[in-house]
C-alpha cells in the first residue's frame, strides 16, 4: 500500500502550504511496470535488432518517483547491448539494440532485460533469432600428375580439378556444390560427386557454385583449364636483315614466342664449309619440337636443308629429300636489291619445286611452280617463301598460304600440293 500525505495549506494550523509527502510502501514494492515491443526479432549474423522498451507507472504519485536503470543479461560472447537512453523516470521509453558478430552460430537468443530502481526490479525477456544470409564459398584447386596446377596457364597433361565449399562461421553448412564444363562458361547444375578429369585440348571452362542449408546460393564462378598436347611446328625462310635462314615456331593452341629461333647448337661440318644447326621450338605448354639443318654460305648464296625432326620426345624422324637455296643482290645502301629463293621437296614424280623471285624495282615478286605460266603467281613488294613443317612432313608455302591456294585465289589452274609424302 501506498500513503500520500498532502498539506491543507494555509487554512491549516500553521498556515503555510507545505506541499505533499509520499511514502512509496512497503520497501521493495514496485510503482511501475516494463514491457516490450516487439518482443521476438529476427538479424543476420553480424547485424542488429532493435526493441523499444515502454517503463510507465503503477501508480497515480506524481513526485518522489525513483530513477529507473536499464540492463540486460543472457547475452552470448561477442554480442552487444546499448539503451538509448539507459535510464529515466517513469513514465519512458527506450530503445534496446542488440548485435551480433558476424561469427555468431545460427539459432533464437534469449535476453533478460531488467529495470531496476527504488529498491525494486521488473523484468521481462526477449529473443532474437539470428539468421544466415551470407551464400558458401566454393573453392577450386587442380593437379598435374600430383602437382598443383595454375588455373589459366597451359600443360601438356590431363587435369584433375577438386571443389571444397566452405560456408560462413556459424553458419548453416554447406549443403551442395554443381559444376559445369565446357568451351564457354556455362550456369553449373551438374551435382558435384568428387574430383574430375579435364582431357580435351583447349581452353574448357570448369564453372561452379554451392548452396547452404538456409537456402543461400553462391553466385557462378569460373576457372579455365588450357591442355594443349600438340607439339609446335616450324618453318623456314629468308632473313632479311641477317641474309641468312632463319627458323620461326607456330603452334595453334598455346602458341610459341615470336621472332626467329635461335640455334641451340651450331656445329661445323664439311671441312668447316657448312654448319648444322639445331633448334628447338617449345610452347607454352612445354610440347617442342627439335629441327636438324646444314647451312651453307658463300658469298651472296644460302643453301639449307632439313636433315631431321624429332617431336616431343618421340623419334627422331629423318626428313624428306628437300633443298633451299637463296641468292641475293644488294644495292649500295645495303638493301636488297633482288632476291631469288628456289625450294623442292621430294624425289622423282612426287618431286615439287617452287621459285620467287624479287625484283625492288618493280618491287613485285614473281612466283612460280615448274616452268609453266599457267603456275605463276604474281605479288606485290618482298613475298618470302617458306618451308614448313608438318607431323613430321615438309610442306611449301609462303604468308602461310599454300601455292595451290594462291592460284586459286589467282584463278589459275593449282598443279602444285604443298605437302607430300
Amino acid at each position: 500500500m501506498v500513503f500520500q500525505l498532502t498539506d491543507g495549506g494555509p487554512s491549516d494550523d500553521d498556515g503555510v502550504a507545505n506541499g505533499v509527502i509520499a511514502d512509496p510502501g512497503a520497501p521493495g514494492v514496485p510503482i511501475f511496470a516494463i514491457s516490450v515491443s516487439p518482443s521476438s526479432q529476427s538479424a543476420a549474423q553480424g547485424l542488429s535488432a532493435t526493441y523499444t522498451l515502454s517503463v510507465p507507472l503503477t501508480t497515480s504519485l506524481t513526485v518522489g518517483i525513483p530513477t529507473i536503470s536499464l540492463s540486460v543479461s543472457g547475452l552470448p560472447t561477442g554480442t552487444t547491448a546499448s539503451f538509448a537512453p539507459a535510464s529515466g523516470t517513469p513514465p519512458f521509453t527506450s530503445t534496446l539494440t542488440i548485435t551480433t558478430p558476424s561469427s555468431q552460430p545460427i539459432g533464437t537468443l534469449t535476453f533478460t532485460i531488467t529495470a531496476s530502481g527504488g529498491g525494486a526490479t521488473r523484468s521481462t525477456t526477449v529473443t532474437l533469432t539470428v539468421i544466415d544470409i551470407t551464400p558458401p564459398t566454393t573453392t577450386a584447386m587442380a593437379t598435374v600428375d600430383g602437382a598443383a596446377y595454375t588455373f589459366g596457364t597451359f600443360t601438356n597433361k590431363d587435369v584433375t580439378v577438386t571443389l571444397s565449399c566452405a560456408d560462413n562461421p556459424g553458419g548453416s553448412g554447406c549443403k551442395e556444390m554443381w559444376l559445369s564444363t565446357g568451351p564457354v562458361p556455362s550456369t553449373p547444375s551438374t551435382p558435384y560427386k568428387g574430383p574430375i578429369t579435364i582431357t580435351a585440348e583447349g581452353t574448357t571452362f570448369v564453372c561452379f557454385r554451392s548452396q547452404d542449408y538456409a537456402g543461400n546460393v553462391e553466385s557462378t564462378k569460373c576457372v579455365q583449364v588450357k591442355i594443349d598436347k600438340t607439339p609446335p611446328e616450324a618453318f623456314l625462310q629468308f632473313d632479311p636483315a641477317t641474309k641468312d635462314v632463319a627458323v620461326f615456331g607456330r603452334d595453334l593452341l598455346s602458341s610459341v614466342s615470336p621472332g626467329p629461333v635461335s640455334p641451340t647448337s651450331v656445329v661445323p661440318t664439311d671441312e668447316g664449309k657448312a654448319e648444322l644447326r639445331t633448334y628447338k621450338v617449345i610452347d607454352q605448354a612445354e610440347n617442342s619440337l627439335q629441327l636438324v639443318v646444314k647451312v651453307k654460305k658463300k658469298g651472296n648464296e644460302v643453301k639449307a636443308q632439313v636433315l631431321s625432326l624429332r617431336y616431343n620426345d618421340g623419334p627422331i624422324l629423318t626428313a624428306q629429300r628437300n633443298s633451299i637455296k637463296f641468292e641475293f643482290a644488294l644495292n649500295k645502301d645495303g638493301m636488297l636489291k633482288e632476291l631469288t629463293q628456289k625450294m623442292e621437296i621430294g624425289t622423282g614424280k612426287a618431286k615439287r619445286q617452287v621459285e620467287a623471285k624479287f625484283e625492288a624495282k618493280k618491287n613485285q615478286t614473281v612466283i612460280r611452280e615448274g616452268a609453266g605460266p599457267e603456275t605463276k603467281v604474281v605479288k606485290p613488294g618482298l613475298v618470302l617463301l617458306r618451308m614448313a613443317t608438318d607431323k613430321g612432313m615438309l610442306s611449301i608455302d609462303f604468308d602461310g598460304i599454300g601455292f595451290a591456294s594462291a592460284l586459286r585465289s589467282e584463278g589459275l589452274i593449282a598443279t602444285f600440293s604443298a605437302t607430300t609424302c
